[in-house]
């Protein structure tokens, strides 16, 4: 069976990416034997967004900016000699695709949550939840004040 068309149709996303890693950033020694967490990563962009201004919006884009940045150099460090090397078969090949790919997706899928709350956290939000379950075992990104004031009948709703 053959298959054509363009590669991030046929992969998911997987493409390449059309321009040039940006290696401005140096990452840490220890993310070279391993792939760091996502929150990691966060921290990191938090650190070296380029922006300096006291915008949440603009650093809220430039951190999630920085982090694929640094996600997608992380990624280039792990999976690149082994593209290099070439795959014994098609499956194996598969097997790395759908594992780059589900990495990339679960990244994205948390990559604004986590940037969120380190925001709220710096700008002095102390009183959240993340990820606390409501009625129909429902999880929100974010609750306000709190999951217990949530469940708390007698919490004023208007303070929700």
């Amino acid at each position: 069976m053959l298959i054509s068309g363009h590669a991030d149709e046929i992969l998911c996303g997987l493409s390449l990416q059309h321009g040039p890693l940006n290696h401005k950033y140096s990452i840490p020694d220890v993310w070279k034997q391993r792939f760091p967490s996502r929150s990691e990563i966060i921290q990191y962009a938090a650190d070296h967004n380029a922006q300096n201004s006291d915008d949440p919006d603009e650093q809220l884009v430039d951190r999630r900016r920085v982090e694929y940045d640094i996600f997608l150099l992380v990624e280039e460090l792990h999976i690149l000699d082994i593209i290099r090397k070439s795959f014994g078969s098609v499956d194996e090949f598969i097997a790395l695709a759908n594992s780059v790919s589900n990495r990339r997706k679960s990244r994205a899928g948390k990559s604004l949550e986590l940037h969120l709350e380190h925001l709220f956290i710096e700008y002095g939000l102390r009183h959240f939840a993340t990820q606390a379950v409501t009625e129909g075992n429902k999880k929100p990104d974010f609750l306000f004040p709190s999951a217990d004031a949530y469940h708390d009948d007698g919490f004023p709703e208007e303070n929700l």
